[in-house]
């Protein structure tokens, strides 16, 4: 990306500010797509299993100790590493809060020890480092382990999929794939346009365990994910300590050498080409649907007004078509919305209903039996407590997974309907310029944002009158006699709060799925009125020449010639740069 990166938007840059001089041409448009261009940063997501050695890896690539390692989990804080002139961090706290610090500083926020349980409330951390992997724009984001004690670590990287632009997904060579990570790196897929599968801590397999290992790791791989993942073999322990010891063999024998080779090689040829190409396909969009709404209005102008208004009524007749197709959209998506909803929330809810109660009724009998001996009181409350910390934890892990699941589904229910009104958009265009006789480039309309799929719940809780039987009741009776009561009591309260919370997370589901889908039916409703009005706000502008004086049409016929020489300038200069760039 370098040189090469720095040249390409210089040439966005200088492409944007001409389309943003085009009369028409949305100036939030172009002001959000030159802030990408100035901002841009490729992330390159580092995820994986606990102690996979993603920290090392990390600190391996920058030929730096960066990051802390350990065998303990970090704390669900995400750490991006980009590029800085010295070694800093920035620590952006849950409150909007930020606090520069020496690099020295971060293990007090990004480890379990020095921040346990995260609870200093860091958001995430920055890090700043001067390495050449990072001075071209790359983002190196080192993400929690996945699979660790602590849940909420695997939330945290879930959560930063959708801005991964790339994915390095570590696993070991001393520990089969696990079904956790095989699930994760068929979500990885939905997301990361390349994905890097690191064989980690090699050095501990011989050579022929090593081929057998890769081998089997990738069959695994093709059967579960359908798709070849280049699998790279690699020591990062190994590679870090060829850094510090300065001893080149040992690099190449560590197998990070072939890795930045890898890289290189995709940085240098295909991201910024897909990154670049995206930028290109929006400006070109809204110079085609200006140029579109220009010769509409020039022809307007030189049709009589009675074929005007025939036109115009059969182009009104066609938008009114289609816009009856899009309700019928709107009916069918939100009947999907419920497919999706009885097909697979409820099921799945109900087996999870089925195997936490059966789960807990096994628990109750060892708690109790193990808080038997400290009284009919103490047995009540630390029943209690563990009913809810077990109904916890099993509701907040399901749900988690369950998010990624209807998300995916809902992903793929959305690109349907996309593509359909993509063509509908693409119809009426064609349409319009058909009857009114103008050349057309096909319009494509821009890519959807997806939205942020975050599933949560807020745990209710409050003390269920089955199983409080009176402290003074309890008093009277002895353990022998209360036991039994309460054993039935703590089954009758488990089932009971299972119910209620599955009652309450199908209910946030499905508002959460109800609200997702309105906000796609309106982004989908912004683009039908963005083309449509546009269309025939320039056919009526055309249609209302015809009170206006030969002098004041001759200057309007001026603007929109030298509005179409605009445009033709700028898509010239587009698509000439994209000539160059290909």
């Amino acid at each position: 990306m370098s040189t090469m990166y720095q040249s390409d938007q210089m040439e966005l840059s200088s492409i944007l500010r001409e389309a943003s001089g085009v009369a028409g041409i949305p100036a939030d448009i172009i002001a959000a797509l030159q802030k990408r261009v100035d901002e841009h940063l490729f992330n390159i997501v580092i995820a994986g299993e606990f102690k996979r050695g993603k920290s090392t890896f990390i600190n391996a690539l920058l030929g730096d100790d960066v990051l802390p390692m350990g065998v303990v989990p970090l704390t669900s804080v995400i750490t991006m590493v980009r590029s800085g002139l010295s070694a800093s961090i920035t620590i952006q706290f849950a409150n909007g809060d930020s606090k520069q610090a020496p690099l020295s500083q971060l293990p007090e926020y990004a480890t379990e020890r020095g921040n346990p349980g995260n609870i200093k409330d860091v958001k995430s951390v920055t890090v700043y480092h001067p390495s050449h992997w990072l001075n071209t724009g790359v983002q190196l984001v080192d993400t929690p382990g996945v699979g660790s004690v602590h849940e909420q670590n695997s939330e945290v990287t879930h959560h930063y999929l959708p801005q991964s632009d790339a994915v390095i997904f570590v696993i070991s060579a001393d520990q089969p794939l696990s079904r956790n990570e095989l699930d994760f790196l068929a979500c990885i897929r939905g997301y990361a346009g390349k994905v890097f599968c690191l064989l980690n801590k090699v050095d501990l397999l011989s050579s022929s365990e090593l081929q057998e290992s890769i081998a089997f790791t990738g069959g695994v791989l093709r059967k579960t994910i359908g798709d070849e993942i280049p699998i790279l073999p690699i020591s990062a322990r190994m590679a870090l300590e060829a850094y510090q010891s300065d001893c080149h063999a040992l690099r190449e024998k560590s197998g990070l050498v072939n890795f930045e080779y890898a890289l290189h090689h995709f940085l240098r040829n295909e991201s910024e080409r897909v990154w670049i190409d995206s930028i290109r396909r929006q400006v070109l969009q809204c110079l085609t649907e200006r140029e579109l709404s220009n010769d509409l209005e020039i022809r307007a102008m030189e049709l009589p007004l009675e074929q005007l208004e025939v036109r115009l009524a059969a182009f009104s007749k066609k938008k009114a078509e289609l816009l009856k197709a899009r309700e019928n959209m709107d009916c069918l998506l939100l009947s999907d919305c419920q497919k999706i909803i009885k097909g697979r929330l409820e099921p799945d809810l109900a087996a999870l209903k089925a195997r936490l109660q059966l789960q807990l009724h096994d628990h109750l009998n060892k708690w109790a039996a193990s808080l038997r001996q400290d009284g009919s009181i103490a047995l009540q409350k630390g029943l209690e407590e563990l009913i809810v910390d077990d109904v916890r934890g099993g509701f907040d892990a399901w749900r988690k997974d369950e998010g990624i699941v209807l998300g995916v589904e809902l992903e793929a229910m959305y690109t349907q309907f996309w593509g359909q009104m993509c063509n509908h958009i693409a119809e009426l265009a064609k349409y319009s310029a058909s009857i009114f006789e103008v050349t057309l480039t096909p319009i494509k309309p821009g890519a959807r944002q997806k939205s942020e799929k975050d599933f949560l719940y807020k745990f209710w809780y409050e003390p269920s009158g089955l199983s409080l039987l009176g402290s003074f009741f309890l008093r009277l009776l002895p353990t022998v006699l209360s036991y039994p009561i309460l054993l039935r009591h703590a089954r009758m309260r488990a089932d009971e709060l299972v119910e209620t919370q599955s009652g309450r997370l199908r209910h946030d589901f499905e508002e959460h799925i109800t609200k997702d889908a309105k906000r796609f039916q309106q982004e989908m409703d912004g683009r039908y009125e963005s083309i449509g009005s546009n269309i025939e706000k320039s056919i009526r502008a055309g249609m209302q020449s015809k009170a206006l004086t030969e002098s004041e049409v001759m200057i309007r016929r001026a603007e929109l010639s030298t509005l179409r020489v605009d445009i033709d300038c700028v898509k010239k200069h587009l698509l000439g740069y994209a000539k160059v760039a290909a």
